[in-house]
């Protein structure tokens, strides 16, 4: 197998040792504001380098306006460490490279009365496009940042490029970062910072916190989960936070409770676990219901980011299913929104792609991972499968106003939707491979599919598939039954599975996985017709494969 080349390594390990990368706005001469009783932060926000009436000001937990002449004064207790505005609509904030700076670190004792001062710029953001990017992982291994550079950044980059002048945004639903390497791999979020700030990024990146974003050297306690997460705080911001572009109010969350349960060996300098609860506490929720009290317009879109989903389609059964760590915690987030009409909550955490239409309200958009299965597939020299074996990719949400669209994209291969695989090629591929019959040997629960031969089946992968799509498969003008079944995709078997395993020790884990996909199944008459695949998306896009058999297996089919 040939190996990456190291250029952008090394491109990138230069640039972060050498290159200063706080790209704001330089420092502008603060009008003093007076101090007032109860109040120990206050300042003002500049739009256009005018004082700007009615903006929302927070430390994550008071919520103030700005007055006429752009002013607020904030009761604040200093605990979370950063004030911060939400952004109104039609206005960006200053930015440190691609991250916006709404906010602000504060730093005076808790007694001390602070100032700080946001500046606005005015844009035409009625139309946007935003992208939501998730599960990043980046953890010098796997050749992940060279993977992240040459191919997912050119990927937005390129999608960017053919939107003219509509401007760009992303959500960042969390684990930029992986805990667990922290220490031993050297790559932080301090380094996830500096990465995003180098490689040309298209827009500005708005982030919420993941449980592999946690220290997790932090010794557990009953406040963990706050002290875990100082790193975040110091380098990304907020914890929680909203803002607006266009008609849509976003808001980002973090429903990760970190626990850190302790071990015993903490050689690599981590102290605990790392396990976490999935829900969102009390504080934020309090917050939210202060922050959404504001929003006026109730039938606009508002897009809640975060990295564990609150709720998932099951795709093995059809059910929309509570998914946070107990089906109370999701209900109690979700009815932080009554009385909104169009809510769409984005999520990541699974690295795989799930919509669940929870009722005519709320929508959850669980996104495929930008890693897809931890950057293991593309290290390997295969496509960049996640463990749907869909592809690595990234949600694409197009904003008109109120009205919005979304589609998945994949880093390599853009629009596509579905791989359909031609399984009497992939018996015979089965069969010719040492490694593949060396791995069926050490794990003989997994599917063989060896004896798929001279059955004429062919299994369709849809990545997105939700009940609202629908799928056609045709045979010479007949129209052919399909089926569901619950197996393997054996193109993720043999790019991610027999790989991780090869000359390994017996993994339980990994025998386990004999029905880790719902696949679509349709039985041909012959092995050499050919099929017209049809699949339509829940907006009535069809995407469409003349599928002419047979077609050949391997890692790298599409």
């Amino acid at each position: 197998m040939k190996r990456f080349g190291r250029f952008t390594t090394l491109f990138l390990a230069v640039a972060l040792a050498l290159t200063s990368l706080t790209a704001v706005a330089a420092d502008r001469p603060a009008a003093a504001v007076a101090n007032r009783a109860g109040a120990s932060v206050k300042g003002v926000v500049y739009a256009d380098g005018k004082p700007m009436r009615g903006v929302a000001v927070s430390d994550g937990r008071a919520i103030v306006l700005t007055d006429a002449q752009g002013r607020y004064w904030l009761p604040s207790d200093k605990r979370n460490g950063s004030v911060f505005i939400t952004i109104p609509s039609g206005y960006e904030a200053e930015a440190d490279g691609v991250f916006p700076r709404f906010w602000a670190a504060l730093e005076a004792p808790r007694g001390e009365v602070e100032q700080h001062d946001f500046h606005l710029t005015k844009v035409d953001n009625d139309r946007h496009v935003m992208l939501a990017v998730t599960d990043i992982h980046l953890s010098n291994q796997f050749s992940d940042i060279e993977q992240f550079c040459t191919r997912f950044i050119p990927s937005v980059n390129k999608l960017a490029e053919g939107l003219g002048d509509v401007r760009v945004y992303s959500l960042n639903m969390g684990d930029s970062t992986w805990d667990g390497y922290w220490y031993t791999n050297l790559y932080t979020l301090d380094d996830f910072h500096r990465t995003m700030n180098i490689v040309g990024y298209p827009g500005q990146m708005f982030c919420a916190m993941g449980n592999h974003d946690n220290d997790g050297a932090t010794v557990h306690s009953d406040t963990v989960d706050f002290e875990a997460s100082s790193a975040y705080r110091r380098v990304m911001g907020p914890r929680y936070y909203s803002f607006n572009i266009g008609k849509v109010h976003y808001i980002m969350l973090d429903n990760i409770v970190y626990v850190n349960t302790p071990k015993e060996d903490r050689s690599d300098k981590i102290a605990g676990k790392r396990d976490y609860i999935r829900r969102v506490d009390a504080e934020q929720r309090d917050w939210l219901r202060r922050d959404l009290a504001l929003v006026k317009d109730k039938t606009a879109p508002v897009v809640v980011a975060m990295h564990a989903a609150t709720y998932r389609y099951n795709k093995f059964n059809d059910k929309v299913t509570p998914n946070l760590s107990e089906p109370e915690y999701s209900a109690e987030l979700k009815a932080c929104f009554d009385g909104f009409e169009d809510v769409h909550f984005v999520s990541g955490h699974i690295h795989k792609n799930l919509l669940a239409r929870v009722d005519d309200h709320l929508i959850e958009h669980n996104v495929g991972a930008v890693s897809g299965s931890w950057w293991r597939t593309g290290h390997y020299h295969y496509q960049m499968l996640g463990p749907d074996a869909g592809p690595c990719g990234y949600e694409v949400f197009t904003l008109d106003g109120k009205r919005m669209h979304w589609t998945y994209r994949s880093i390599e291969d853009g629009d596509k939707q579905f791989r359909a695989c031609d399984m009497n090629e992939a018996a015979r591929y089965y069969a010719a491979s040492d490694e593949v019959t060396a791995f069926l040997a050490e794990y003989p629960l997994r599917q063989d599919f060896r004896k798929e031969a001279g059955r004429n089946r062919v299994f369709i992968n849809i990545w997105c598939w939700e009940p609202a799509w629908k799928l056609r498969v045709t045979e010479n003008g007949r129209e052919l039954p399909v089926l569901r079944e619950q197996t393997e995709d054996p193109v993720y078997t043999v790019s991610y599975d027999v790989p991780q395993t090869h000359g390994k020790k017996h993994r339980k884990d990994y025998e386990g996985r004999n029905k880790a996909h719902t696949l679509f199944v349709v039985e041909a008459s012959a092995p050499d017709t050919t099929l017209e695949i049809e699949v339509t998306d829940s907006f009535g896009k069809v995407y469409r494969e003349t599928m002419e058999r047979p077609k050949a297996f391997c890692p790298m089919m599409k």
